[in-house]
């Protein structure tokens, strides 16, 4: 599952969507007014269990 997110939604509350993404081991794409950025500026966070 990909969830994707807005750069204003994200730049928003950044800290609090990584540690959402942390919790359900999910994979954010982050999008610029819905478009998903362009030109190698797509931007994945792949969160990693530890322990």
């Amino acid at each position: 599952m990909t969830i994707t997110v807005s750069l204003a939604a994200a730049q928003a509350n950044l800290t609090q969507l990584v540690d959402q993404v942390a919790a359900t081991h999910q994979r954010v794409e982050v999008t610029r007014d819905g478009v998903p950025a362009s030109r190698g500026l797509h931007l994945y966070l792949d969160v990693f269990q530890h322990g």
